[in-house]
């Protein structure tokens, strides 16, 4: 995607960079980006604010990260809080904790692990898992994927509110509330899933 510049942006302890090409892009400590990145190599550990887009190859997040535009990446990884306030492509998306993101959540395999509330406004995925983590946590009971619209070939989706939930098999685990459910092969859910309606197309 991006064959960078061959300059880092290495941020650490607290401060501000502009946005640019680089080849890798490291946030230690509290770091702000004002403007857009592209980079091979963007790694969050602590908390960053990137006043722009982000490209990137590979993105890794720990700790809590805002990106006030769109995210496109071919590996995107997070343990922690997200918040996209445009939309997100990437080859592979997955996690641990919160996610927002406002548009579409556009993979191959989206998978990700709650252990905060999540809202992620439309997802379209060949695959895509979404499992209530075990591990307790203050959120507790909010550990819920709230979503518009789920689109994928293969869905497993535990703990999910959903409006359109469509898809070639589709299961729904533990603690789903789906308004519409539209599958082509099989469709399976669990006892305590909340199913409006479900048709196969």
């Amino acid at each position: 995607m991006n064959e960078g510049s061959g300059i880092n942006l290495v941020i650490s302890g607290v401060g501000t960079a502009s946005g640019g090409t680089y080849q890798n892009v490291e946030i230690k400590g509290v770091g702000t980006v004002n403007g857009d990145i592209r980079c091979v190599v963007g790694r969050v550990e602590g908390v960053a604010t990137i006043v722009g887009s982000v490209a990137a190859e590979n993105l890794s997040i720990q700790g809590k990260a805002t990106i006030r535009g769109d995210v496109m990446g071919g590996a995107v990884t997070f343990e922690g809080q997200v918040k996209v306030s445009g939309r997100c492509n990437a080859d592979r998306f997955s996690g641990m904790g919160g996610v927002r993101i406002a548009g579409l959540l556009n993979a191959d395999e989206v998978n990700l692990r709650l252990v905060g509330p999540t809202h992620i406004e439309e997802i379209g995925a060949s695959v895509i898992r979404v499992v209530k983590e075990p591990v307790p946590t203050i959120f507790g009971r909010f550990k819920t994927l709230s979503a518009n619209v789920i689109e994928g070939d293969d869905v497993y989706l535990e703990n999910t509110q959903a409006n359109v939930v469509r898809g070639n098999d589709v299961v729904l685990g533990v603690g789903c509330k789906i308004a519409s459910v539209e599958y082509r092969t099989a469709f399976k859910a669990h006892e305590t899933a909340t199913v409006g309606q479900h048709s196969k197309v």
